[in-house]
């Protein structure tokens, strides 16, 4: 079953008021997105002016033209002076239907969180090779980056807590051990410059294409559970 609701029309080019533009638009009972529909909700919280809500009823459905999901209101509530049709809507999504939504919210969430990773990657950390490209130290400075450590930027009213980033000047290294009494490796000539003034140069291999599909595929999973009615099979 489709969508039938109410929506505003151009009225006829005949009526002088619709050439004029003046309320040249009419409010008609539509009904569409046949086999399209993929959940209902009732009594949707809606605003109907700056500071007045009602609620209504509205059909979750897939459309093929815009290439993603719209929300129809069919049926308005508690707000008598507005929108009062009462249209009617029940889930009738296609197998097909459901395929390019489920399509749509993958490659939504694999867009979201491939720029989370990399966003992420792009943040200079132990291990990435990073470049000073502004700043009054050490610009122009390419090398590993060997720890971070927050401190004080500015001073005054003004102070803030950024990150600064050690990166090694060579491959010297000493023994030392750490609280626990673990040995590491650690580099003895380092330039501590503050991270905004540096820019990961490695960031890529640091994103995990397989992790951020998994993000991708999960979430894809949680929204088809929850924004999807299930179909109810009438016995023939």
């Amino acid at each position: 079953m489709p969508v039938t609701s109410s929506v505003s029309v151009l009225k006829d080019a005949s009526d002088v008021r619709a050439l004029t533009g003046f309320s040249g638009y009419e409010r008609k009972m539509l009904t569409r997105y046949a086999g399209a529909v993929l959940k209902i909700n009732k009594g949707v919280t809606v605003q109907v002016m700056s500071d007045i809500w009602g609620s209504e009823d509205q059909a979750f459905c897939w459309d093929d033209t815009l290439g993603r999901p719209v929300v129809i209101g069919f049926a308005g509530t508690e707000y008598s002076y507005s929108r009062t049709d009462t249209g009617h809507a029940e889930v009738d999504y296609t197998p097909e239907v459901l395929a390019k939504y489920e399509a749509y919210l993958f490659q939504h969430y694999l867009t979201k969180f491939t720029d989370e990773a990399i966003s992420k990657a792009q943040v200079p950390a132990r291990g990435k090779t990073v470049k000073v490209y502004k700043g009054r130290t050490a610009k122009g400075m390419v090398g590993p980056a060997v720890g971070t450590f927050e401190s004080s930027y500015r001073a005054g009213w003004r102070t803030n807590i950024e990150l600064k980033v050690g990166i090694a000047k060579d491959d010297e290294t000493v023994t030392v051990n750490r609280r626990d009494g673990t040995p590491y490796e650690k580099h003895v000539n380092v330039e501590w410059v503050w991270a905004r003034n540096v820019e990961v140069l490695d960031y890529e291999k640091h994103v995990d294409p397989l992790y951020v599909a998994w993000q991708a595929k999960r979430n894809t999973v949680y929204d088809l559970r929850a924004k999807v009615a299930a179909q109810v099979k009438v016995a023939a």
